[in-house]
Parts: C-alpha cells; sequence; structure tokens
C-alpha cells in the first residue's frame, strides 16, 4: 500500500533514532519518497531482486534475514522506527544482499527510489551524515553478533535477544511480556528450535521468566543482563 505523506509529519523526524533529521524546509525528501505499508509476513526486500531503493522504517519492526543453500533462514537482525533497510542502495546497481520480512501488523516505511538518492544528498548534507552512522552502527551490531555466536552459549544469547527485544527503538518499553514465536526466538540466537526451547526452559527452572503461549514474560532483567553477560 503507498500513501502520500510530509517530511514533517515523519514519526522519526525528531526522535532519538539512529536515522534522523530535521526535515528539510522544502520537504525535498517528499518529492521523491513515498510511504508503504506491509503486513506481517509481507517481504519488503528479498535477497537477489535488483536494487531499487533504501527504505527508512516509520513504524513497526521488520527481520533481516538470509537464506541458505539449503533453504535455511538465517535472522541477521530486527530492526524499528529510524532503521534504515537497502544501504547496498549506495553502491549503485546490484542486487539486495538481504531479504526483510515485515514482522508487526503493520510496517510501515518511507521508500527512497534509487534515481533520486543522489539528488537527495546533494541537497540534504546532513542524511548523508545519519547514513554513515546507520551504516556505522550495523557493522559494530554484526560484529557483536558474530563475538556471541562464537563465544556465548545459547542460553547467554537467549538472555541478550530477550533483553534486546525489551527494546521499542531507543525508548525502553514499559511492559515486560514479549510475544515471539519460539522458532523466530531460536533464528534470531542462531541455535535450533529445540535448543532454544532447552534453554528458554533453563531460564524459566531458575526464575527470571515465565511464559504463557506463545508469550514470555521477563520476571528479572537483571538476572538475565548477567547470564548474557557471564556466560
Amino acid at each position: 500500500m503507498v500513501a502520500e505523506h510530509r517530511c514533517s509529519d515523519c514519526p522519526i523526524a525528531h526522535k532519538d533514532g539512529r536515522f534522523t533529521f530535521s526535515p528539510p524546509p522544502d520537504d525535498v525528501l517528499c518529492e521523491f519518497s513515498r510511504i508503504h505499508r506491509y503486513r506481517a509476513g509481507q517481504l519488503i526486500v528479498e535477497e537477489q531482486d535488483e536494487v531499487n531503493g533504501w527504505w527508512v522504517v516509520r513504524s513497526g519492526r521488520a527481520e533481516i534475514f538470509l537464506v541458505d543453500e539449503r533453504g535455511r533462514k538465517h535472522l541477521v537482525r530486527v530492526v524499528g522506527p529510524g532503521d534504515l533497510l537497502g544501504t547496498c542502495a549506495l553502491k549503485g546497481l546490484g542486487t539486495y544482499c538481504y531479504s526483510a520480512r515485515a514482522l508487526d501488523q503493520e510496517v510501515e516505511t518511507c521508500h527512497l527510489p534509487l534515481p533520486a538518492i543522489p539528488v537527495v544528498l546533494s541537497r540534504c548534507p546532513g542524511i548523508t551524515q545519519s547514513i554513515l552512522a546507520e551504516m556505522a552502527e550495523d557493522l559494530a551490531a554484526s560484529y557483536r553478533k558474530l563475538h556471541r555466536l562464537a563465544t556465548k552459549s545459547a542460553r547467554a544469547r537467549l538472555a541478550y535477544q530477550l533483553l534486546d527485544l525489551m527494546q521499542d527503538g531507543t525508548e525502553p518499553v514499559k511492559r515486560t511480556v514479549l510475544a515471539v514465536p519460539r522458532q523466530q526466538l531460536a533464528d534470531m540466537i542462531g541455535v535450533s528450535l529445540e535448543t532454544a526451547v532447552r534453554a528458554l526452559t533453563q531460564l524459566k527452572e531458575e526464575g527470571w521468566v515465565d511464559t504463557h503461549g506463545r508469550d514470555i514474560i521477563v520476571l528479572n532483567a537483571d538476572a538475565l543482563r548477567t547470564v548474557a553477560e557471564s556466560e
């Protein structure tokens, strides 16, 4: 679904997120960009599709993932409001190196077509700084995840992921109930479904979390933080 918009109405324009900027006086972004809305499960970007621009997530969450030659999905990370998708568009023609799919019931993005990117960057230099900061954070996050995969136990990775899911963008979430499918949780921490369920059961037996159906209730975030940092 496509909708009209103005940069001055953007919910992330003045938010303390990673991709932030003050809306240009002439709404230069809106001259080229369009709002797209996706339902849960819909693809925003598909790996190996021809690059056609980038997306800024305005609301909701999406998962970035890769699929290997055996058809197995490997989740890279979950993005939310203020995050940027499709930075490979900056290198020019080519294909996307990952897929992105909507997680929430409605995910809203702002899409900037590939031909408009050089124009926007030249007319809004401040955005270039935001993009560089976003890419630097992506790289740092990738290094941190590789370190966890190589050195941390499944239980520690799960504890870290639960703490991460308690954040919505950059603002702490007041609730401690996380509705997340177990397979998605396993993908997030890079283990099998059985290993993820076993690690979750261990945290539950220790009293740090509880479960009710697909909901995970965090009872002791400090204890989870200790597990994430020490194991």
